[in-house]
């Protein structure tokens, strides 16, 4: 026991012993990092001032979460209802809601152009006489105003007339209205067009029995009837007042 305890004692006195120095030398050259270019710090990154508690403490009471919020009561009437101030336009003549209105010289209102002929329309521009239009046009230098010039001096042509006394003005395409057509049938023959293809007896279903009504899948007993040739809905014009089999 004796032997174990003079072992012990040796290995704690070893043990709290100082360590020895390493011997004395030169010391190893420190590296330097490299110098680098400076870079400009971008607008939009956050500043390092901003990441302190001042700055965090300032920035916490302009928070809009932390705002209080002001809330105007309105003021009460007599009556007890609320009251607001009603702003008025810096004019002071009131809206004529009837502006869109033409009124005659005795007072009467007039029709509005979309029911009235052409020549009896009112627009905002006043319209010019013969004599201001030149005027106007001689003023500009344009080689559109002479040509419109030139136009005016000619003699006016003689416009078709039509014996519907419902139509405001002549049309300005008349060809649309007259026959023609240069389109080829099955058989290799030139064709007018039919300007009576969608129409049959069909156009009369309200007035017929349910039985004798046109369908898409199921045709009118009236639809090939003799009786009711003269419609000519099976019949084309190839000219005026002449008739041909449409089939």
């Amino acid at each position: 026991e004796l032997g174990v305890l003079q072992a012990a004692a040796g290995l704690s006195k070893a043990s709290s012993s100082p360590v020895a120095a390493p011997a004395a030398g030169p010391l190893p050259p420190v590296r330097t990092p490299a110098r680098t270019k400076s870079m400009r710090r971008c607008p939009s990154a956050p500043s390092v001032a901003s990441t302190s508690p001042s700055a965090r403490s300032s920035s916490g009471s302009l928070s809009p979460l932390r705002q209080r919020i002001t809330f105007c009561a309105p003021v009460a009437s007599k009556r007890g209802g609320a009251k607001f101030d009603i702003q008025r336009p810096s004019h002071t003549q009131d809206w004529d809601d009837r502006f869109h209105i033409d009124f005659s010289k005795t007072g009467d209102r007039q029709a509005p152009n979309d029911s009235v002929q052409t020549g009896l329309r009112r627009y905002f521009s006043k319209p010019q006489s013969v004599s201001e239009l030149k005027d106007h046009l001689s003023q500009s230098m344009s080689g559109t105003s002479t040509d419109l010039l030139r136009t005016l001096d000619r003699p006016e042509p003689k416009m078709r007339t039509t014996p519907f006394s419902a139509d405001t003005a002549a049309s300005k395409m008349p060809e649309r209205y007259a026959l023609g057509g240069t389109m080829r049938d099955r058989n290799g023959h030139g064709r007018l067009w039919n300007n009576r293809w969608p129409i049959n007896i069909g156009i009369m279903n309200h007035e017929l029995h349910k039985s004798h009504r046109q369908y898409f899948d199921k045709p009118s007993v009236y639809d090939s009837a003799k009786s009711q040739s003269w419609r000519r809905y099976h019949d084309q014009e190839i000219a005026p007042g002449k008739w041909v089999r449409a089939d």
